[in-house]
């Protein structure tokens, strides 16, 4: 049993070296455009999340309740998500539809749900490896958070605002942000992934 869970939480903190490595790569590819980057990085992230679930059964209740508390909000973000977008395209397309211009609702609503959509997919990053950090390691995770809050909270809105005026700085600074926010998480769980394979 013991060798059993030293390669489990050998595999799962692989998992999360590789799941790191996918954060860092999505911020490379976003810095430096890059269709490969992109979908290395993706490749990556998909590999060390079906590393990380390998060996489930060893893990604690403490470990299985994290873990799937932030997968679970993950595909919460991304059906919410989804759901925005068909949102909007009904909005604007009943408002072209009857009164020829887009709708007016169009930029709260999209503030909105990009806003609670970004708060569930941090919160998801946050959770995820939480009960397998450190102190120092939830620190990390926890400015990662506030960092991402900051950006669907208020940095996004006021670039959805300032594009109805034609201000694109603002965008270019959201970018950056959720940039250096998933540079962030990406060492974050490189660290806790690290750890995770040294100590168990």
């Amino acid at each position: 049993m013991p060798n059993q869970r030293r390669a489990a939480y050998s595999m799962s903190g692989t998992g999360l070296i590789f799941i790191g490595g996918g954060f860092i790569l999505a911020a490379i590819s976003s810095l430096f455009p890059s269709q490969g980057l992109s979908l290395l990085g993706l490749v990556i992230t998909a590999v060390g999340i079906v590393l990380f679930f390998m060996e489930w059964s060893a893990f604690t209740p403490s470990e299985r309740r994290f873990s799937a508390y932030g997968a679970g909000l993950y595909i919460i973000a991304l059906i919410a998500s989804v759901l925005v977008g068909a949102s909007l395209f009904t909005v604007n397309y009943t408002s072209h539809s009857l009164f020829h211009s887009g709708s007016p609702l169009a930029a709260p609503l999209q503030a909105v749900g990009d806003g609670f959509t970004g708060i569930l997919l941090y919160l998801s990053f946050l959770l995820f490896p939480y009960a397998f950090a450190r102190r120092e390691e939830k620190t990390m995770l926890l400015v990662g958070f506030v960092g991402g809050f900051i950006v669907a909270v208020v940095l996004n809105p006021i670039a959805i605002g300032g594009s109805l005026y034609n201000i694109t700085n603002i965008s270019g600074l959201v970018r950056l942000v959720t940039d250096i926010v998933s540079l962030i998480f990406g060492v974050s769980y490189l660290v806790i992934g690290n750890n995770v394979r040294i100590r168990r």
